[in-house]
């Protein structure tokens, strides 16, 4: 069964790293970086990550805004400070405080012997910033391509056809594992083989709606090991 799906289409934050459990340590940082009083931290690390919340709900992802209205919010002058090296800080602390997802390289190192491997992902919005980010994992090597919607197409629809045409796949034999469930409803319509993994972060509350994906697993992992081991895709979150 597994050696059906050509190309696996595998998201970045979620399935391949855990990126997410360390904001609230990234914001911490911050608010020092801006000399915040102690007392002070706390409150300001919890209203960044309700604009977290309001940027994943929303899909869009303006730091720079999201963290002027914070330091509005907490009457701090904004203007004397360098909000982009702030963001800068924030990225450059994120990307020190992400982690690779339980079984993710040995997962990594069987497929890549048997299919194409792409990451089809999101853009996050700071040019090149995704890039950078996975080639700070160490992923890249495992890699054929690596598709940033937004930057390289505008949507997954657009880069699935192109994925299919180059290598001559029908759709499905194309396989695409992310835990958001808005993309699994935007791709599905393609006709590929959709899996949603759980995300082991605050995202999974507002991951929840009526949009069935094909399959489900816990982890990439886990999906691979089911499919090796009984043959099919019957794995529940």
């Amino acid at each position: 069964m597994i050696e059906r799906f050509r190309i696996w289409l595998l998201d970045f934050d979620g399935v391949l790293v855990d990126s997410y459990t360390c904001l609230p340590r990234v914001y911490e940082k911050i608010a020092y970086e801006i000399g915040l009083h102690e007392n002070d931290v706390q409150k300001f690390v919890e209203l960044c990550m309700k604009e977290e919340e309001k940027m994943e709900k929303r899909e869009q992802y303006d730091r720079k805004n999201a963290l002027i209205n914070v330091l509005r919010e907490m009457n701090v002058k904004y203007e004397t400070l360098d909000i982009d090296y702030l963001i800068e800080l924030y990225w450059k602390e994120r990307i020190k405080g992400s982690f690779l997802i339980d079984g993710v390289i040995e997962t990594l190192n069987y497929l890549y012997r048997i299919s194409t491997l792409v990451v089809v992902c999101g853009s996050d919005f700071w040019k090149d910033m995704k890039r950078q980010r996975i080639n700070a994992s160490g992923l890249s090597k495992f890699f054929r391509e690596i598709i940033i919607i937004g930057e390289d197409f505008p949507d997954f629809a657009s880069a699935i056809n192109y994925l299919r045409d180059k290598y001559f796949v029908r759709p499905d034999n194309m396989i695409i594992v992310n835990d958001r469930t808005s993309v699994i409803c935007k791709t599905k319509k393609t006709g590929i083989i959709t899996v949603r993994v759980k995300s082991h972060s605050f995202l999974e509350k507002l991951f929840e709606n009526n949009c069935n994906p094909d399959f489900k697993a816990d982890n990439l992992h886990e999906l691979v090991l089911r499919m090796l081991t009984f043959n099919s895709f019957k794995c529940e979150i």
